[in-house]
């Protein structure tokens, strides 16, 4: 009796589209909303014991969510640079390998990763915003033999691979990963991937590194690798959509009061580069083993991670070089804390606005940083668009700009309603339309605003994972991540258009220079880098001056 209605729950789920499948012990459902109804939940909740057991066999076509389906908040991000743009803002991984080139290993590693994690393997549509799980072959990885080159010409070569894996993806064709293998010695060989930023951002590659040195490893040695089933994209996106429905007007609530009356800050016109081809700056600001030791056992005592360390240095720079009562910059957090999360081959990023009243010393800075973290950590639920949105739309000032803004979002409510496929919420396009730059001059700027790049540029500040956990000495014997920045990386920025208005702070660990913070722009003249890089200093020094007296980690600048 329980066989036949388990039989009957089957072909209901199928004619219902509705599909099932495990996410490690978790029975995970999908289907059309109207088909899911209080019956079909009670049943399934009836034979979820029978049903587990029934999923255990990997190939049957419930255990894949079917058709298409949304893409994630981060996602919606690159995707809609892609749509304006045609930029795929492509993130690069470069790998030594020691020892003799196992090119077939390696193929075969890469190969593996590809085909268990759907997110590597979907197709993105270029007018909709939805992702289809494709089924590929096995993955090719080309192969060169430099060992006939001498170091230039090998260097130069790699560059130009680089340079041709920098290029934009078509993300209506699968993957949207590019690979090379080439062998420089007959002990050394290098492994260059490059990934569209809308299926992996910087926590998504370094995984997708640690799988592969970890698979390749494992491979070499003779080891059996057994690795439980990871976090698939489907259900990442079902359950992000399910915390955002239940909480939209609540946090859009919270953000809205949050940064009432807060805006990009403006910078000091002889700061900022002017319209068209400008000089991209690369600069770093060393962080010595010491300067580290500290700010992490300031971090345990104050009770805050680094990364709000940074953000108060940060923010206390860019308010004594711009002289703003206020400014507005973005922590961009991995925001990966859900189950499972840190399986997913994904973007998961969440750019969190941390808005700050300046005038204070440091600390007091810091404070309110923590402040605002504690209470905003819980809004997460919402695409950061919606809060990002909010402060855009303030920039959209004067006659013209406020008419055309009210367009806007008439025109993305409406988007949003034509293509309800997309699962766009209604001021989706309005977002990010809004971070663009206004047709129109802001009427209250000077008129020598007109020639500049952008007046307000966007400042996010982001800890990369190679400083939270750098590889054992051990395993970089057989395989690691190459992060000297000067090597095999082409004279020209890989930083692409889309971030021309943005200032980036980054942590990085680099395996020559050590830990810097690391600035990159190219809204900035000569003059406003020099003097943001002056100040970043002394702001770090005022964070570290309870250690000057007994330590010379602040000696330095």
């Amino acid at each position: 009796m329980h066989m036949v209605a388990f039989n009957a729950l089957l072909d209901e789920l199928s004619q219902r589209q509705i599909r099932v499948w495990l996410e490690g012990d978790e029975l995970m459902v999908e289907g059309p909303e109207q088909a899911l109804d209080n019956s079909i939940r009670d049943r399934l909740s009836q034979h979820k014991t029978q049903l587990k057991q029934f999923l255990q066999d990997e190939q049957h076509p419930l255990l894949q969510p079917a058709g298409s389906f949304p893409l994630s908040h981060a996602q919606l991000c690159f995707w809609f640079v892609y749509f304006m743009m045609g930029e795929t803002a492509n993130n690069l991984s470069r790998l030594i390998i020691h020892g003799p080139p196992q090119h077939a290993l390696l193929e075969r590693c890469i190969s593996n990763i590809v085909a268990a994690n759907d997110s590597l393997r979907v197709r993105i549509g270029s007018l909709i915003p939805r992702q289809k799980v494709q089924t590929l072959p096995p993955f090719c990885l080309p192969f060169n033999d430099l060992r006939h080159m001498e170091e230039a010409e090998q260097e130069a070569f790699v560059q130009q691979l680089v340079s041709d894996f920098m290029r934009p993806f078509d993300l209506s064709k699968p993957p949207l990963l590019r690979s090379h293998l080439v062998q420089l010695t007959d002990n050394q060989s290098l492994l260059l991937c490059s990934f569209a930023h809308i299926i992996l951002d910087g926590a998504g590659l370094y995984l997708f590194e640690q799988q592969l040195m970890s698979a390749y490893r494992q491979a070499l040695t003779g080891q059996a690798s057994v690795q439980k089933r990871p976090l698939q994209i489907a259900t990442a996106v079902a359950r992000e959509r399910r915390a955002a429905q239940c909480s939209f007007a609540s946090q859009s609530s919270f953000w809205q009061a949050r940064l009432d009356g807060f805006s990009r800050t403006i910078w000091p016109l002889t700061h900022l580069a002017d319209k068209g081809p400008s000089e991209h700056f690369d600069r770093n600001v060393k962080l010595t083993q010491d300067m580290m030791q500290y700010l992490h056992e300031l971090s345990v005592s104050s009770r805050c991670s680094i990364q709000m360390l940074l953000v108060a240095v940060v923010a206390h720079a860019v308010g004594q070089v711009t002289q703003q009562p206020r400014v507005l910059l973005n922590s961009v957090l991995e925001n990966r804390v859900a189950d499972g999360s840190r399986t997913l081959l994904a973007p998961c990023l969440y750019q969190l606005p941390v808005p700050l009243h300046l005038g204070g010393e440091i600390e007091a800075l810091l404070e309110q940083v923590k402040k605002h973290n504690v209470e905003a950590m819980d809004k997460l639920d919402i695409p950061f668009s919606v809060p990002l949105g909010m402060v855009a739309r303030q920039r959209w000032r004067g006659k013209y700009n406020g008419w055309l803004a009210g367009m806007i979002m008439r025109l993305s409510r409406a988007l949003a309603k034509l293509m309800p496929v997309a699962n766009l919420y209604p001021s989706y396009w309005a977002d990010y339309l809004f971070t663009l730059n206004p047709p129109f001059n802001d009427p209250t700027l000077p008129r020598g605003y007109r020639r500049k790049k952008v007046a307000d540029p966007i400042i996010n500040v982001n800890m990369l994972q190679s400083v939270y956990q750098p590889q054992s000495g051990e395993e970089k014997q057989i395989i690691e991540v190459l992060t000297d920045k000067h090597r095999f990386l082409p004279a020209q920025a890989l930083d692409g258009e889309w971030e021309d208005e943005t200032i980036n702070f980054y942590i990085v660990a680099d395996g020559v220079e050590g830990t810097m913070f690391r600035i990159t722009c190219s809204c900035l003249s000569p003059l406003g880098i020099d003097a943001l890089e002056r100040q970043l200093n002394q702001s770090l020094a005022l964070l570290l001056r309870p250690q000057s007296s007994s330590n010379s980690c602040i000696g330095g600048l």
